[in-house]
């Protein structure tokens, strides 16, 4: 996916503004440390909406649950691919926001902390 201008330029300020809370927590002598694999998955949250946000989709909607056992079971699963087909995009979107995020993240933090 190709990022616009605008889209790029959020996501430096969200970076940055992820950077300022840890640097903060820091100062302010919590004992704040947070390890690289913790890191990643609070990036990853975050880019989650973020990918939702650059990249709308649109949930398929919930399946009827009319008739007997079989028809139901087969509308259940039409809706569980339906939604993983979604929700892969997302993710896709999600991780392309990520390693983003992930590296100007540690752009910032690495130098300070070494």
């Amino acid at each position: 996916m190709i990022f616009s201008g605008e889209q790029l330029f959020l996501l430096g300020v969200i970076s940055s503004g992820i950077v300022f809370a840890i640097n903060y927590l820091v100062k302010l002598g919590l004992k704040f440390q947070i390890g690289r694999g913790w890191l990643t998955v609070i990036l990853f949250v975050v880019s989650i909406p973020l990918a939702f946000i650059f990249q709308p989709q649109v949930l398929p909607p919930l399946p009827v649950m009319v008739g007997d056992a079989v028809s139901i079971t087969g509308n259940i699963v039409i809706y569980i691919t339906e939604l993983v087909t979604v929700l892969s995009q997302v993710v896709g979107v999600a991780t392309a926001i990520y390693n983003i995020i992930l590296k100007k993240v540690f752009e910032q933090i690495i130098p300070a902390q070494g």
